[in-house]
Parts: structure tokens; C-alpha cells; sequence
């Protein structure tokens, strides 16, 4: 998921920056939720260009996530989709940005916990589920 990259970015950072840094690896969930829980931003993967489970989670919390989503994905999201796009060639300026504007990381997780509220609570799914099987019953779907 491109681990190596993130690596790579918070060495460079740590030169210009006083920052904990802890990789989530091998943890359980539960472990996992009490790190995300606690952190101010989480840089989820940089390989794939999708957001996943644990940028889901990550919101909830209502923290800032930093995550390489595929330009053309990115287009088809909603407007107010909170995620921080990076790639892994730019991963390091974009980390740098938000930690030389800490106070923007609360407004960021702000509106990243409205977008899991707006989009992933369970109505929203339900609602979205509806729709799809309305479009296939009624031969409407792709």
C-alpha cells in the first residue's frame, strides 16, 4: 500500500518537523481504532487509488486523511469528499503543508466526520441499495 513511500516521506519531514509517527501494522482492529482514535491525521495508502476501510474509520473519528485517489475517481465523488489526495512523489509536501497549518487539520476532520455521517451511516447505504435494486428490477441499471 505503498509503505515504503510513507517511510521514505516521514523521514524527510522529520528533518523540518517535531511529530509521533506509528505505522499500523499487525494490529488488531480493536488496537487499530484506539491508534486511529487518538492520531490528528492518517496517511492511509498511495499504491491502490481508492480510499478504504480504515480512511472509513478514520473520518468517523474525524481526523484528516492524506490517501492517493485516482484522478479519475476523484472525479466522480462527491464535492465535499474530505480525503487529501497525494501521491507517493508528493506525499512529503502535502504532509509538510498540513504541518506547517496544524489549525486546518480540525476543519478537515470536521468535514471529513460530516462526509462519513452524509455518505457511509447506515440510511445512506440503505437508501443506496434501494436504488440500485429498483434499477435492476426495472431493467434501469448499468
Amino acid at each position: 500500500k505503498g509503505t515504503a513511500a510513507v517511510l521514505k516521506a516521514v523521514e524527510t519531514l522529520r528533518s523540518h518537523f517535531d511529530f509521533d509517527f506509528r505505522l499500523l501494522q499487525g494490529l488488531d482492529h480493536e488496537e487499530a481504532l484506539h491508534v486511529l482514535k487518538g492520531c490528528d491525521l492518517l496517511l492511509d495508502q498511495f499504491v491502490i487509488g481508492t480510499h478504504g476501510v480504515a480512511s472509513i474509520e478514520a473520518m468517523a473519528f474525524g481526523k484528516p486523511v492524506v490517501s492517493y485517489i485516482k484522478p479519475e475517481y476523484l472525479q466522480k465523488l462527491p464535492r465535499e469528499f474530505p480525503i487529501i489526495p497525494a501521491t507517493q512523489d508528493d506525499l512529503a509536501d502535502v504532509v509538510a503543508a498540513l504541518l506547517a497549518a496544524p489549525h486546518t487539520l480540525h476543519e478537515i476532520g470536521r468535514r471529513s466526520r460530516a462526509y462519513v455521517e452524509k455518505y457511509h451511516c447506515a440510511d445512506a447505504i440503505a437508501l443506496q441499495m434501494r436504488d440500485i435494486y429498483e434499477e435492476l428490477l426495472n431493467g434501469t441499471g448499468g
